[in-house]
């Protein structure tokens, strides 16, 4: 539409942005991959065909939206900045597999996945700010969004939270989701040198792919997981005692509960398995449905 760039070329970059008055915001996260090998190679990695479905969040200039289209899959983009939603649809606006989404990912995320349209496999990519990759990554887990894939580029330190394992240091509710709902991997390590302007730390690329799981209820798992990390240093069943959902279940009933799970009552959530805290999860959405049923 009138508009070509060169993605990885600063000068380009520059000229775009002295054009609509753009300055780099690095405080937002606005750092831009210059490595034309390591963005090509990654798009590849997710093995993308016509008929599938990418959602891109934070596209920024489109440095990999049109290395996505390219693919032939259908892009739904997310951006916040009203200039950079001006150069997306300049850009891609004539192709029919490019949609954009303008606004906060968070409040918009949700609304945009009621009304997907049909697809293959489902990728979600972005390279997420660190201040704003927990809140994301939390809000696609519960909104339960059917992905095959996660793809993200985020910062470095990122890793020891997304593959912390129980009783460690790291270990977090962001932790227990990415490692419930995905297989987490490392694939690359990006030096900060790749972006322009350039970050004062590395980056990383990491793969989730979809991991099975039997949770009964979605719903109750998520309050689960919570109670796990509300209060932390406190017994796990003093949490949920007091959590509004869970009130119906007597403090003996919960102790029972432990038992048949063979958790002791003194028993931390941070200690529990991926495994238990699923058991656990599905015992009280039982014990809570038996509950209701009782009442009706």
């Amino acid at each position: 539409m009138g508009l070509t760039i060169d993605f990885f070329d600063k000068y380009d970059i520059k000229k775009l942005f002295d054009e609509y008055n753009i300055g780099f915001q690095k405080k937002f996260g606005q750092n831009f991959l210059m490595d034309r090998d390591f963005a090509s190679d990654s798009v590849s990695s997710m093995e993308l065909h016509g008929g599938d479905l990418v959602l891109e969040i934070g596209s920024g200039i489109g440095t990999f939206t049109h290395l996505l289209l390219a693919t032939g899959a259908d892009v739904t983009a997310f951006e916040l900045d009203y200039k950079f939603v001006d150069i997306l649809n300049r850009l891609f606006g004539d192709n029919e597999h490019f949609r954009c989404v303008q606004g906060d990912v968070l409040k918009t995320l949700p609304k945009t996945v009621k009304d997907l349209p049909p697809h293959n496999r489902l990728i979600i990519y972005g390279s997420l700010p660190y201040y704003i990759t927990t809140p994301i990554l939390e809000k696609i887990f519960y909104t339960q969004i059917d992905f095959d894939e996660i793809d993200i580029i985020v910062q470095a330190e990122m890793q020891g939270r997304l593959l912390a394992q129980p009783n460690t240091e790291r270990y977090c509710l962001l932790s227990l989701l990415v490692n419930t709902f995905s297989e987490p991997t490392v694939c690359a390590n990006i030096p900060a040198a790749s972006f322009l302007p350039e970050p004062n730390v590395d980056s990383i690329f990491v793969k989730m792919t979809k991991k099975a799981n039997n949770i009964i209820d979605k719903r109750i798992y998520f309050q689960t997981a919570k109670e796990i990390f509300r209060n932390r240093r406190k017994k796990l069943i003093n949490n949920l005692l007091t959590n509004s959902i869970f009130c119906s279940i007597t403090k003996d009933e919960i102790i029972n509960i432990f038992s048949e799970l063979n958790l002791k009552e003194d028993i931390r959530g941070e200690a529990l398995s991926i495994e238990q805290v699923t058991a656990l999860s599905n015992k009280l959405s039982e014990k809570l449905q038996h509950l209701k049923g009782d009442i009706i």
